[in-house]
Parts: structure tokens; C-alpha cells; sequence
């Protein structure tokens, strides 16, 4: 097995270091210990377009998150554009939104941004649909640029902001951005001396204590940062307990004026109950409390997060820049969830929810490198190019498993049945009768990749921006799978090589108003559950939209629409056994607007409308028959959604603000039988702020409205899970 890239990681970037020490000498000259860090470039003081999207632009984008419009992004093409330059749909949530809601993890965030619906995968993880297509195979989560295994919830205690890209993004980021690409930009050092504290408590037994504190010493180049979260609650539903601790330190190493080193390190543990949510029964969720829950008392979810990185940059005074960036994360999860099997009549006419405990013991490593060089140049053409290597390690080591009750003559199956209506618990213990056989993959993911972008600016008024990537993926798994009864063992040796390109082109007549043109490929490998020689999924896009810039960059407006379209989707049928049996396209319209406007209000709109269809799906139903799903839409799919964000500041310090926010009709799943009705849900929140006081309650769900998310599907059960009930968050926060 190769290990290449794993190694090469290690090697560059302590060559890289090694070069910064070395250097340092000569960079710093003796009378300088003073004399704090180089300011930005005169580019970054423009506010213009640079080469250099690191730790120079993060200080622009402090900058920026103390205002709510954000001008600024680099995820979109991994160039510093702004936002009306650049030609990709784009939401960029800043801090200051994050604090005006508490908004606690990602999935709070995402409510912001049109076309996209966050939910939770089993209540213990961040799960999301962009334009129709979910996060999990369609969707890819960077941590400042760097992937993530998606399978935890992201927490905003030591976040910045949140760089939303709609359409494909492989041509950046390599396999796995189908539908879109979410960026979180962490909180980095700064060369200031404070410290801020929060503490958070609210209903559903909410407590949360957050540190953030940053100390520097300037006439050594260094800045130092430490975020840390300790959160517990007690969930809206019954027996739904959580408890998350994250720390975050950061060092940032000022070599003279053209290197920099920025170490950052970030460990998590979150304890969460999984939720199964309520079974669906003749088309509607069963008619209990919605607070209702039907786990088995031993269901858990345990995951331990660690996430590495080191950060280098050379800017050289000819203006072209070397930036190295190495990472590595890993995720450590054991967690029983309990699902459901079928609904029966029981003993004494009463209806049985019937279920199985499925434990997995899951193990991800992310190791990495990607090293990238960037130029710019003056002209008759303006241009920014960027070219880069990426080498990728992943492995994947997880053992999946069902269990039931043992068998008795009073009941001789292994499902655990609970009334429907008026559930009385009696199975205490952990069921150790194992049903079927295990699903069990030891896997590794190699990629090398070589990728590029260049930025042409004709006069004012023209930008065109070509990108393109190829990855070769090299795959190996051990796999071993029960199907129909039988352990199928299977070795699985692959190379996929793929090129993913991107076109944007934007026209901007003035500096107010700009419309733009992209169009896209992206591409995401098998999945270890497919056992024959699939092909890998890809997805293809098309989109034009315009965008609006108003008083003085205070108001910021966009509207797009597209035709995305995804194939070769592996689905598992109702016999667990994985083929690609389909093809989805989504066509939509999306509008955003962010502003702030004069006398202290501010403003956040956004509208969504979505037509999801599955142009071809078919698969086995639990009794052997083929049935033809085409034409069927995707689950928790609306065809409209819709929010709205209104504040104001005053100047004596006080702020109010409020929302509403609605979400369509939604199929529970692709057999789309069962619906989850529409619902608008409304917000309100005041503040307080004096000198280095702040204060914040806000009021979720004024209404108590039942809504649902997205729950669990087996064969014969649909079920969601009910959203909160009325809600109040209060936090109160002191920097010193």
C-alpha cells in the first residue's frame, strides 16, 4: 500500500519550517524587536484583489466581520475576490450575524443562506441539502481551506465566519464538492492583547461557557490565541442529552517581513443521544408529544475530534508568494442509535413500534499537503494565477452491526417492540443478539493533485476566471458485507483519474452592478458499499446570475439561477444491496440580500425556489420487486423557502431584532409517500452593550410551531424529528 503522500507532508513541510528558521536572521534585522509585523500589501490596503489569500488577508477579514456586509472571499476560486467580482454564487456569513442569533453550531448558520436546509444526521452531526443535494456525498466541509471528515456538528465558539459556494468545486477542492463547498474560517492570532468571555444558558437545560483570548509578543514576531467551549444541555426531546468540550490554540510566527508560520491545533469531544425522531404513520407523524422519544436507553454517540495544521508563507518582494499548508485530521466515533424496523399490531390491539440497536465503531484519518504558488501581474490584462499540488491521505476503518433481542416463544424475533401511542419502556440493557451480519471496511483514499486558477480582469469591466484540477485516486478496501444472510467478503483496488475545469466570466458596467456565467464538473470516487466496478458519481452545472452592490458596499444583493445535475448516484435498495441506479437534477432560482443601513439597521433576506427531481430511480423493495422511482422528488427537498433577518442598533447601546423564516412541504423520503408539512417560524431577540459589556437574549419559535427535520428511512418506516419548541438563548459576554 502506498503511503506517498503521507510522508511527502511530513518531509515538505518541515523543509519548510526549516527554511523559515533559517532565514530569520537575515529577515529581522537587529534593532527591530520593537517594530510590530509588516502591514498588509498595498493591495490588501486597496481592498483590491491579491495573491496572497492566508494570514495577510485574515486581517482584512477581522476587519470585515465587525461590519455585517462581508466584501471578501477565498474559497470560492482559492483567490482573494470580492464577492461582487466573483463568479460563483456566494454567501458569506460573519461573526457579528453569529452573535446577533447565538447561533450555537453550523447548522444555526446555514438558515441564512437561500437554497440551503440544514438538518442533523441521527441529531449527533451537522447534515445539510445544497440546491437539493445532501451534504454527506454531494457536499464537502473545509476547516480553513482543508477537508473535513463530515460526520460532526462544527461549532462556532472559534469561528469568524462561514464561506457558503453553491455549484461544484472540484476544479478547487478535488473529489466530493457535487453540489457545494462550506468553508470555515476559524479564528486566528492577532498581535493584540485581549481577552473575552461569554456564558450561555437557555431552555432545554442549556449551559455554555466560551473562552477566547489572544497575547502576543511583538518584538519576537509571535501571537498567540486560545478558544476553548464547554457546553451541555438536555435536548427538546426526552432523554436527549449532550455535552461538547473544544479547545483551540494558535501560534502565529512573524519571521521579518516576508515569512510567516501560523501552528494550530484544535481537539474536540461531544457526547450526544442519538434521535430517531417519530414514526410516520398513514401519511402524518404518530399523534404523540413531540418531545416523545423512542431510543433505547443505551443509545449513545461518542466522537473524539483532533485537528492539526500548519500554515506557512512566503511573500517575496517581487510580489509572487509560496504557501505551504499541512494537515491532518482525525475522528474517533462509537455510537448505538436506536432504528426502526416496521410498525404491528400488538398483544392487546395496541400498535408496536418495532426496532434494532445499530452500533458503529468508526475511525477517519485526514492527512495532507497542498502547496501552492501565486503571482500577479499589472497591464493592459490584470492577472492573479495560482497553481498547486495536493497530496491527500484518508482512511476509513469502521465496523457496522444490528442488534436485537434474543428470541423467546413469546416472541420470536429479535425486534424491540414499544407501544406507538403510550410507550412504556422495558428494554434497559444494551441488546447484545446480533441480527445479520456485520458490515466491516478498512479502507485508503490516495490522491494526487495538480490544480490551477487564473484571474484575467479586462479594463473595469471584464473578469474571467479559469480553473481547473486533476486528481488521481488511488483506492484500496477490505470490505466484507452481509447480503441476504450471507458474509460476502471483497478486495477492492482502484484508480480513478478525473479532471474537473470551471469557467466564470463577469461583466460588471459599472461598480455597482455585475452579472456573471459559470459552468462546472465535479466528481466524487465509489463508495465502499459499492461492490461491482462503479463509475464515479459526477455533477454538472450551469449558472448565471447578477449581483448588486449599494451605499458604499453597505448593501450587497444576488440572484442566480442554475441546472445542476448529478449521476451515477450510488443508492442503497431495500435489500442493502448498493448500485448506481440514479440520476438527479436540480433547476432553481436563489436570491440573498445583506445590508446595513443608515440609523442603525441592519438586514439579512434570502429566497429559494427549487425544482428536484430524480430523473431516474430504481431499486428493490422489501419484498423482491422492482419498483421504477423516476420522476420521484429528493427527500426534505422544498420547492420554496424563504427567511428574513431585521435589527436595529440604537446609539444608547440597546438592539432589537426578529426574523421569520419558512420552509415548504417536503417528502420524508425518495418513496415519497409520507410528507412533512410546511412551517414559518418566527424569531425576536433585544441586547445590551456598554463599554466591554454585552448582553444578549434571543427567542426562538415564538409561535411553539411543530415543524420536522430529517429523520430515519428504513424499508417499512418513514420518520423525522420534530425541530425545537419555543426556545430562549441568553448569553452575556465581557472583553477585557
Amino acid at each position: 500500500m502506498r503511503t506517498v503522500p503521507a510522508r511527502r507532508s511530513i518531509v515538505i513541510s518541515l523543509f519548510l519550517c526549516w527554511m523559515a528558521l533559517s532565514t530569520t536572521a537575515g529577515d529581522a534585522p537587529e534593532g527591530a524587536a520593537d517594530t510590530p509585523p509588516a502591514p498588509a500589501t498595498e493591495a490588501e490596503a486597496a481592498g483590491t484583489e491579491s495573491p496572497a489569500p492566508m494570514v495577510d488577508d485574515y486581517l482584512r477579514v477581522v476587519e470585515e466581520n465587525r461590519t455585517l456586509v462581508p466584501k471578501t472571499n477565498t474559497a470560492g476560486t482559492r483567490l482573494p475576490l470580492t464577492v461582487q467580482r466573483t463568479p460563483a454564487s456566494v454567501v458569506v456569513v460573519p461573526e457579528k450575524v453569529n452573535d446577533e442569533q447565538t447561533n450555537l453550531v453550523l447548522g444555526d448558520v446555514l438558515h441564512n443562506v437561500s437554497g440551503v436546509q440544514s438538518h442533523t444526521n441521527f441529531g449527533v452531526h451537522d447534515y445539510f441539502m445544497v440546491r437539493g443535494f445532501e451534504s454527506l456525498t454531494a457536499s464537502t466541509v473545509l476547516t480553513d481551506l482543508a477537508p473535513e471528515p463530515e460526520a460532526t456538528f462544527y461549532h462556532m465558539y472559534n469561528l469568524e465566519r462561514v464561506e457558503v459556494i453553491k455549484g461544484p468545486g472540484a476544479f478547487s477542492y478535488g473529489a466530493n464538492p457535487l453540489a457545494g463547498t462550506v468553508n470555515l474560517v476559524r479564528k486566528q492570532p492577532l498581535f493584540d492583547r485581549f481577552t473575552q468571555l461569554e456564558a450561555t444558558g437557555g431552555s432545554f437545560g442549556l449551559g455554555q461557557l466560551a473562552l477566547d483570548a489572544n497575547g502576543t509578543a511583538t518584538h519576537r514576531g509571535l501571537a498567540f490565541r486560545i478558544n476553548g467551549l464547554w457546553r451541555e444541555a438536555d435536548g427538546y426531546r426526552d432523554d436527549k442529552d449532550q455535552e461538547v468540550r473544544a479547545f483551540n490554540p494558535s501560534i502565529r510566527w512573524q519571521i521579518g517581513a516576508h515569512h510567516e508560520v501560523v501552528f494550530n491545533a484544535e481537539i474536540a469531544r461531544a457526547e450526544y443521544t442519538p434521535d430517531a425522531g417519530l414514526p410516520f404513520l398513514q401519511g402524518a407523524p404518530a399523534d404523540v408529544d413531540p418531545e416523545t422519544s423512542y431510543a433505547l436507553p443505551t443509545d449513545l454517540s461518542e466522537q473524539d475530534v483532533t485537528r492539526l495544521r500548519v500554515d506557512y508563507q512566503y511573500r517575496a518582494p517581487a510580489g509572487w508568494v509560496l504557501r505551504n499548508r499541512t494537515y491532518f485530521n482525525e475522528l474517533d466515533w462509537q455510537s448505538a442509535g436506536t432504528i426502526y424496523t416496521a410498525v404491528a399490531p400488538g398483544p392487546t390491539g395496541s400498535l408496536n413500534l418495532l426496532r434494532l440497536q445499530t452500533h458503529l465503531d468508526d475511525h477517519q484519518k485526514f492527512s495532507g499537503n497542498q502547496l501552492e504558488f501565486s503571482w500577479s501581474r499589472q497591464g493592459a490584462v490584470d492577472q492573479v494565477f495560482l497553481v498547486g499540488l495536493e497530496l491527500r491521505r484518508e482512511t476509513d476503518v469502521f465496523d457496522l452491526r444490528q442488534f436485537g433481542a434474543q428470541p423467546s416463544a413469546n416472541f420470536p424475533v429479535p425486534f424491540m417492540p414499544i407501544d406507538l401511542l403510550q410507550p412504556q419502556e422495558f428494554y434497559t440493557a444494551a441488546p447484545t443478539y446480533p441480527v445479520g451480519g456485520p458490515t466491516l471496511s478498512d479502507s485508503t483514499r490516495e490522491t494526487l493533485a495538480l490544480y490551477a486558477v487564473d484571474h484575467l480582469r479586462f479594463g473595469s469591466r471584464w473578469d474571467l476566471i479559469i480553473g481547473a484540477r486533476f486528481d488521481r485516486v488511488d483506492y484500496e478496501a477490505d470490505i466484507s458485507l452481509d447480503l441476504g444472510g450471507l458474509q460476502v467478503p471483497a478486495r477492492i483496488d482502484r484508480r480513478d483519474e478525473e479532471v474537473s475545469p470551471f469557467l466564470g466570466l463577469v461583466f460588471a458596467p459599472n461598480e455597482r452592478l455585475s452579472f456573471y456565467m459559470n459552468a462546472a464538473t465535479a466528481f466524487a470516487p465509489p463508495s465502499t458499499l459499492a461492490l461491482d466496478q462503479a463509475e464515479p458519481e459526477e455533477s454538472e452545472q450551469n449558472e448565471f446570475g447578477a449581483k448588486l452592490s449599494l451605499l458604499d458596499g453597505r448593501l450587497s444583493a444576488s440572484t442566480a439561477i442554475y441546472q445542476l445535475e448529478r449521476q451515477n448516484i450510488l443508492i442503497p435498495d431495500e435489500t442493502g444491496v448498493t448500485g448506481q441506479n440514479g440520476d438527479q437534477r436540480s433547476r432553481g432560482l436563489e436570491m440573498d440580500l445583506i445590508a446595513s443601513l443608515d440609523g442603525g439597521w441592519s438586514l439579512l433576506a434570502n429566497f429559494a425556489f427549487i425544482d428536484a427531481e430524480l430523473t431516474r430511480l430504481s431499486q428493490l423493495d422489501a419484498f423482491g420487486i422492482w419498483e421504477d422511482l423516476s420522476g420521484n422528488e429528493p427527500a426534505f427537498v422544498p420547492e420554496r423557502s424563504a427567511g428574513l433577518w431585521l435589527a436595529k442598533a440604537f446609539d444608547n447601546g440597546w438592539l432589537l431584532n426578529g426574523g421569520v423564516r419558512h420552509v415548504g412541504d417536503r417528502y420524508v423520503s425518495v418513496l415519497n409517500r409520507d410528507v412533512a408539512d410546511a412551517f414559518t417560524l418566527f424569531d425576536a431577540g433585544i441586547g445590551y452593550r456598554h463599554k466591554q459589556w454585552q448582553a444578549m437574549v434571543n427567542f426562538k419559535n415564538l409561535g411553539d410551531e411543530f415543524y420536522l427535520t430529517r429523520g430515519t428511512n428504513t424499508p417499512l418506516v418513514s420518520a423525522a424529528i420534530p425541530g425545537n419548541g419555543f426556545e430562549t438563548r441568553a448569553r452575556l459576554g465581557v472583553k477585557f
